[in-house]
């Protein structure tokens, strides 16, 4: 049993598809078949059962795909920990950013991770901070830079910086509305998910104002909160930095500060992967 092998496995398991996880981990479709062959050969059990969809753990499957994905984690570890032994820090490190891109230069961390440890590998997500915190969590990520200040079990948070928020219109909609906060109200808005930072301050606004808008559409993915705006679908909360557009129309509204921070597992916090990005994004 080869650990190439059990990777390939965990990867099928969570992708449902053997042509999906091929180009996941850049292997042809005939390897990761040969690799999951050879899995059930040596513990004679069948691991996946086809479907029309693709893929799916047996039973047995599941109950060796969790004892794989501890395995994998510790076999990762003890790399780490071994190559910080001489300063160096290999393996891949899972990132996720929910933060735009002109609120949060990702290019520039990842630049001076790559010039300080060249042997690491970003495999970098772009995805929204609540799904973001549950990936981690679930130790599908390693570390996220997210909107908000994240208060949730076993985590650890950095506060990063401020951005500001700001309630935005289709630039169409200006004959819409007399500037006053009910027929503002009265109008479409889209709102965000539940758990996003972004629907905090949304609810606040609302109740401030004493109105109730109509929720047209609710997403949790920013960009397309965005676009949605600008094809005139109604208003909602941007980042200041992705308000930029002809067909937005920012409102006089208060001044709405969010944080941006850094995010990982409390268990994790000496991991040499999650220090090399501390060292690069916190300050102090």
């Amino acid at each position: 049993m080869e650990l190439e092998h059990l990777r390939t496995f965990i990867a099928v398991a969570e992708l449902g598809s053997m042509s999906a996880s091929a180009k996941y981990l850049n292997l042809s479709v005939s390897s990761v078949s040969a690799h999951i062959k050879s899995l059930e050969v040596a513990w004679d059990v069948q691991l996946f059962a086809r479907t029309s969809r693709g893929v799916e753990l047996t039973e047995k499957g599941q109950l060796l795909a969790q004892h794989a994905q501890v395995t994998i984690q510790s076999a990762d570890k003890l790399s780490q920990v071994a190559e910080s032994l001489r300063g160096q820090v290999v393996g891949t490190m899972r990132l996720g950013v929910s933060v735009a891109p002109d609120s949060f230069s990702v290019v520039d961390m990842l630049g001076c991770l790559k010039l300080e440890h060249p042997e690491l590998t970003i495999h970098l997500m772009q995805s929204e901070t609540a799904k973001i915190i549950h990936d981690i969590q679930q130790d599908r990520l390693d570390v996220g830079v997210v909107y908000g200040t994240v208060d949730a079990d076993k985590l650890m948070a950095h506060q990063l910086k401020m951005v500001e928020l700001v309630l935005v219109m289709p630039e169409a909609w200006r004959g819409k509305t007399d500037g006053s906060w009910q027929s503002i109200g009265q109008l479409a808005w889209i709102h965000t998910g539940d758990d996003c930072p972004f629907q905090v301050h949304i609810d606040k606004l609302c109740q401030s104002h004493a109105i109730q808008p109509a929720q047209f559409i609710r997403t949790d993915d920013d960009r397309t909160r965005r676009e949605l705006v600008i094809a005139g679908m109604g208003l909602s909360l941007l980042d200041i930095s992705q308000a930029t557009h002809t067909n937005i129309s920012i409102l006089d509204a208060p001044s709405m500060l969010c944080a941006v921070s850094l995010v990982y597992s409390a268990h994790r916090q000496f991991d040499p992967l999650i220090q090399a990005i501390r060292k690069q994004v916190v300050r102090g």
